[in-house]
């Protein structure tokens, strides 16, 4: 499925519910693990290293690893799975609206 794009300038992207969306989830950065015996679920939170450092993206069968938290910013886990379920959704209307504000200000893209 292609990406959605904003149609025209009257178009606006409402920001609201996205802002509402990453106040609520849990303060990153964080990371993500194949868990299970075939490694078809996928668990995510917040993970640190030997050292006590953020860890982000895939964390895989690495040795630096420590533990992944799972700690939930609300008492379900809620607001984390909004969070994550409406990324799909919020990312491409964001860069839509970045890619249409840098062509008003005549701005191109690193790779155009």
């Amino acid at each position: 499925m292609p990406s959605r794009q904003l149609k025209n300038a009257d178009e606006l992207l409402d920001l609201e519910p996205i802002k509402r969306r990453v106040e609520a989830a849990t303060i990153g950065p964080w990371c993500w693990v194949f868990a299970g015996e075939k490694s078809n679920v996928t668990c995510i939170g917040i993970g640190v290293d030997v050292d006590g450092n953020s860890l982000t993206g895939q964390v895989g069968e690495r040795d630096d690893v420590v533990d992944v938290v799972f700690y939930l910013g609300d008492s379900d886990g809620y607001a984390d799975s909004e969070f994550i379920a409406h990324a799909r959704t919020d990312i491409p209307l964001l860069i839509a609206e970045v890619e249409r504000l840098r062509g008003q200000r005549g701005i191109q893209n690193a790779d155009d």
